[in-house]
């Protein structure tokens, strides 16, 4: 995992603004998500954030279309982590908090 700072040319705002969180060892994340076998394999996107905005499955979305397209994945669970602490689901997409994981 690792941050990546935000970059402008305003310095103030490159202190308030929040750093993302890449997570970059994928055999890591899988363990934490609990994936044993490629049938498992979901489409996860992760949030910082205590709440998760409409606009925040965009992604997941455009990815779901050409993966299924394409013929890749006959199943496809979408899954969008954040900061909260409620798990539920919206727009096709389940959304589990950081919590959940341990």
């Amino acid at each position: 995992m690792h941050f990546v700072r935000p970059h402008f040319a305003s310095f103030g705002k490159r202190l308030i603004k929040a750093p993302k969180l890449y997570m970059t060892d994928v055999g890591l994340a899988a363990a934490l998500l609990g994936i044993q076998t490629a049938q498992q394999m979901a489409a996860i996107e992760m949030k910082s954030g205590p709440s998760v905005a409409s606009d925040a499955f965009g992604h997941l979305k455009k990815w779901h279309k050409y993966a299924t397209e394409r013929g890749h994945y006959s199943a496809i669970h979408l899954g969008l982590v954040y900061g909260g602490d409620t798990r539920y689901a919206r727009e096709g997409v389940d959304l589990m908090p950081w919590a959940d994981l341990a």
